[in-house]
């Protein structure tokens, strides 16, 4: 028994410490990336290139490679892709050290890509079979708000260093940071191997007649997120010139607004967690599309500063509540193939995104419409996507629910709880008995 309290303990700790590694990787180098190629003039369509065909090969091995792998080398594939995603880092730094930094870039993104996105299901299938079920939720949206906070100090911290200092070898100390705290985590993911636990109840006890039900709904699930990543990232890549070309934006006001959503996620993930019980998963999931939809047309009407700060603040907390409903309802209705599940889930909404930026940017090289046009047609086919999601989920009878189940899910996410003192506790791994003692909440990968 006490073994067994300490190899849980272990394990929450090493995710926190691992969460923490990612989230600084993700702060200095993933974000800083592209804008370090920005910098040094390269060519629209070289940057549209590093902008898309990275994420596209990335999503392809997010979606094949799960549907080859088995259950027994999860744990390998995990590490495998980790590996790659070290390599790109690596290719990032020497990009940087290169006069011909393009190529160096191009393999740096794809590989960083590919690992990153392909890890992300099989860490999530691993993680399903070492936390009990029950507690899964918990332990997502608790790790998800961590690594917000993380991410959100080191960019932070990053913008602040190289608003002063941006010549190359600032850049180099940056990428070479963030493959540093990379290969920390990594050993970190080693150490939660062998911290494995199995309870015997972790895997989601779902009557396969429950199962049968849910079929139809996760199919339309799975569908219609992908078409509103589509929609939404038709707009989403133009956010950055319309704030620097037409507002004016200086860098202190780029810096906080694209850091505001993080604190968005930190503050409330941990409500959708609490809400998101049973099937109530696909509750949180409409409500979070209809409020994201909202956003392009509050940036088209040019408020005071003040309500970009709030619709960004909006669109972190609604943005953490998408991908952890997501997650939870495959976790929960498709536990015998929950890997393969996600793999083709996450890759849809991948090439979703590809797609819809490719859609936006002919849409703006065309010179007939302006980024005001843009955000309210993007506003718009987002309304129309949830509006169909939540058309769909009210008339199927396994996902119908009453009206009033809306307004007690927000409610019960919004209801603010210390999460700070939260976190400490699941840092400090709190003792209790083994097969409950893990109620925690987690992440986005």
């Amino acid at each position: 028994m006490q073994s067994c309290a300490h190899r849980c303990r272990q394990l929450v700790r090493a995710s926190y410490w691992e969460g923490a590694f990612y989230a600084l990787m993700v702060g200095m180098a993933e974000t800083f990336a592209l804008y370090y190629a920005v910098k040094q003039n390269i060519p629209l369509t070289q940057l549209a290139l590093l902008s898309t065909m990275p994420l596209l090969m990335g999503s392809l091995s997010q979606w094949i490679l799960p549907q080859i792998v088995k259950d027994s080398g999860v744990r390998s594939a995990k590490l495998g892709f980790y590996v790659v995603q070290i390599l790109g880092l690596l290719c990032l730094c020497k990009a940087v050290m290169s006069p011909n930094f393009y190529p160096w870039l191009f393999v740096a993104l794809s590989l960083y890509w590919i690992g990153g996105l392909t890890a992300g299901p099989f860490w999530i299938q691993w993680m399903v079979g070492e936390v009990p079920s029950k507690a899964f939720g918990g332990f997502l949206s608790k790790r998800n708000a961590f690594v917000a906070l993380c991410t959100l100090v080191a960019y932070l911290g990053t913008a602040s260093y190289l608003d002063k200092h941006s010549q190359s070898q600032n850049f180099l100390i940056v990428f070479g940071i963030g493959t540093l705290a990379r290969v920390l985590s990594f050993a970190c993911q080693i150490i939660l191997s062998r911290a494995q636990i199995n309870w015997p109840e972790s895997r989601a006890r779902v009557s396969p007649q429950r199962i049968e039900q849910l079929r139809s709904p996760i199919i339309w699930m799975i569908g219609l997120t992908a078409l509103f990543k589509t929609v939404v990232t038709m707009a989403s890549p133009f956010f950055l010139p319309y704030m620097m070309n037409e507002l004016h934006f200086g860098i202190p006001e780029y810096v906080g607004l694209t850091a505001i959503p993080f604190v968005g996620r930190f503050v409330f993930l941990a409500g959708w967690g609490r809400a998101s019980q049973d099937l109530r998963p696909f509750v949180g999931l409409q409500i979070a599309c209809l409020g994201i939809a909202i956003i392009p047309a509050i940036w088209a009407a040019r408020p005071p500063f003040y309500v970009y700060v709030i619709s960004e603040l909006l669109g972190g907390f609604l943005w953490g509540g998408f991908e952890l409903c997501a997650i939870l309802i495959v976790q929960r209705f498709r536990p015998k193939n929950t890997l393969r599940t996600l793999g083709l889930h996450m890759s849809l909404m991948s090439a979703g995104s590809v797609l819809g930026a490719w859609i936006g940017s002919k849409w703006m090289q065309s010179g007939q419409h302006t980024f005001v046009d843009l955000f309210l047609l993007s506003s718009s086919l987002r309304l129309c996507v949830a509006a169909l999601m939540i058309l769909v989920f009210l008339r199927l009878p396994a996902t119908r629910v009453r009206l009033q189940v809306y307004g007690e899910y927000l409610s019960t996410v919004l209801s603010l709880r210390p999460s700070l003192a939260t976190v400490g506790r699941m840092i400090a791994a709190p003792r209790r008995k083994p097969a409950h003692g893990t109620q925690s909440k987690n992440s986005r990968r």
